[in-house]
């Protein structure tokens, strides 16, 4: 059997498709997108116009926009079992979790659709 390393991007894929089979609302928030497939100077004009138009560092990956509970709507944040968090998405899962939002860090495929599963079968609890 040939295991595959799991990179952050497979995760938020098996999420995102979990989700979509569900029938769950989810977006992926591409803010650590690479720009990898431009010239070095192509990809700082973009990355300048990005951050002009609202790219903030350290916002986390994915967003179901449905309240549940107390919540009005839940934030996933995805690393892998080795991942540490950044101090902007420590910053960031603070904030919005202050203001009314599930924000998180999952750490594996499994946890974060637990994490969904227990959010959304709290909707009607309030």
């Amino acid at each position: 059997m040939i295991i595959k390393k799991l990179y952050e991007d497979d995760m938020q894929a098996v999420v995102v498709q979990y989700c979509d089979i569900k029938k769950i609302p989810i977006f992926a928030i591409p803010n650590a997108q690479k720009l990898s497939f431009l010239d070095r100077k192509k990809a700082a004009i973009s990355m300048t116009k990005l951050k002009k138009t609202g790219l903030k560092a350290g916002v986390p990956d994915l967003f179901i926009p449905i309240p549940s509970g107390k919540y009005h709507g839940m934030f996933i944040e995805l690393k892998t079992s080795k991942g540490k968090l950044t101090s902007e998405q420590k910053e960031w899962i603070g904030k919005l979790s202050s203001n009314g939002y599930f924000a998180i860090c999952c750490y594996s495929i499994d946890d974060a659709l637990k994490q969904i599963s227990y959010y959304l079968e709290n909707l009607n609890s309030y």
